[in-house]
C-alpha cells in the first residue's frame, strides 16, 4: 500500500508540474508577438496583432498603446507618401523619390510608397514582370533599400497566399533557406502541435494513475490480500499450536 501512496503522489507531482510549466509559457504578455514585430519595423502585422488582443480583452493597455503607436508612425508616413505624390505631380521626380524614401525609412512595408517608388526607379523601357515574378517586385525594392527583414516578411505573405508560388531564384538567394513553403506551415502548427503534446502528456499520466488505483482496488488485489492475510494467520496459529505440544 505503501508502494502505491508513494506513486500516486508522484503522478500529482507530475501533474503539478506539467501544469506549472504550461502556465509559465502563458504566463508572458499578451502583446509580446505584437511587440516583437514592432521592434522588428513590421508595424502592419504589429497592428493586426495589436487588434487581435484587443479582440480577446478590449481592456488591454499594452494593445490600445501599441495601435496608438502604429497609427502615429503609419499617419507620418502617410505624410510623407502625400508629399512624394504632389511632386510626382509636378513632374518633379527626385524630390518625389526623397519623400517616397523618406516615407519608407519610417513605415518599411507601407504599401503605397513601395508602388510608387518602384514605379520611378523601374525604366519605361525595362521588359516589366509578368505573372508570378510581377509579386516580388515589392520585395526586391526593399532589399535594394536595405530592407530586408520587412522583404522577408513580405515574401512570407506571398507564400502564405500562394503556398504553390515559386521564389524567383534572385529572391531566394538573399535569405537562408526561411522562405520555404514548410516554415510557415510549421508557424502556423506549432502551437497546436504543443497543446496536442500537453494534453497527450496528461492523458498518460491519467492513464497510468487509472491503472495503479485500478490494481489498487480490484476484486482480485483484495482476494490476493485476504487469502495472504489468512495464510498468516493460520501460519501463527500452526506456530501455537505446535508450541504448545511441545
Amino acid at each position: 500500500m505503501a508502494i502505491y501512496s508513494r506513486l500516486l503522489l508522484c503522478l500529482i507531482a507530475v501533474v503539478m508540474g506539467a501544469m506549472a510549466v504550461s502556465g509559465v509559457a502563458n504566463a508572458q504578455t499578451p502583446c509580446a508577438a505584437a511587440d516583437a514585430l514592432f521592434a522588428g519595423r513590421l508595424y502592419e502585422q504589429a497592428g493586426a496583432q495589436y487588434g487581435e488582443v484587443l479582440k480577446q480583452d478590449a481592456t488591454q493597455s499594452c494593445a490600445q498603446e501599441g495601435l496608438s503607436k502604429v497609427a502615429e508612425i503609419q499617419g507620418r508616413a502617410t505624410a510623407e507618401y502625400r508629399l512624394g505624390q504632389g511632386y510626382e505631380a509636378a513632374k518633379q521626380t527626385e524630390a518625389a523619390r526623397s519623400h517616397y524614401i523618406a516615407s519608407l525609412n519610417i513605415d518599411p512595408t507601407y504599401g503605397p510608397s513601395l508602388t510608387a517608388l518602384n514605379n520611378i526607379l523601374t525604366p519605361a523601357a525595362d521588359t516589366p514582370p509578368t505573372g508570378d515574378d510581377e509579386k516580388f517586385g515589392a520585395v526586391r525594392l526593399l532589399l535594394r533599400l536595405g530592407f530586408k527583414d520587412a522583404a522577408e516578411e513580405q515574401v512570407k505573405k506571398i507564400v502564405g497566399d500562394n503556398p504553390v508560388i515559386k521564389v524567383p531564384a534572385d529572391v531566394q538567394d538573399q535569405f537562408t533557406g526561411d522562405l520555404q513553403p514548410w516554415h510557415n506551415l510549421k508557424d502556423a502548427t506549432w502551437p497546436w502541435l504543443r497543446s496536442a503534446g500537453e494534453v497527450l502528456l496528461l492523458g498518460v499520466i491519467a492513464y497510468v494513475l487509472f491503472l495503479a488505483l485500478r490494481r489498487k482496488f480490484s476484486p482480485a488485489t483484495r482476494i490476493a490480500v485476504a487469502d495472504f492475510e489468512a495464510s498468516s494467520e493460520s501460519l501463527k496459529g500452526s506456530k501455537g499450536m505446535s508450541a504448545i505440544v511441545q
